[in-house]
């Protein structure tokens, strides 16, 4: 029973936050003064948050570490290559890999 469980939450999470249906599922990310970003999800809401350490970042792929404020938790949005254009994906690796560069200029 245990392992059925997690196969439904894992069905339930790939179709609400991988595939972006569910309501709560991010939909638009906006970066902002470093460390600060906006966040839209697929209900409207807009969320401010801080990107925080851990992100990963690579070619193809960044996972976008963020905690909103008065959360108890971290949460992660996942941005693919294909996700986004070319440049954005550019400039969101280098704040990622790079953050003191956006405050020195």
């Amino acid at each position: 029973t245990l392992a059925l469980l997690i196969a439904l939450h894992g069905a339930w999470a790939i179709g609400a936050q991988a595939l972006l249906l569910g309501s709560k599922a991010i939909v638009q990310v906006v970066l902002l003064a470093d460390p600060d970003l906006r966040l839209q999800q697929r209900d409207g809401l807009i969320l401010d948050a801080e990107v925080l350490p851990g992100s990963l970042v690579s070619p193809a792929l960044v996972i976008l570490a963020y905690r909103v404020p008065g959360a108890r938790w971290r949460r992660h949005v996942l941005v693919a290559a294909d996700m986004v254009d070319a440049e954005s994906l550019r400039q969101l690796r280098v704040r990622l890999r790079h953050p003191r560069l956006e405050r020195q200029a």
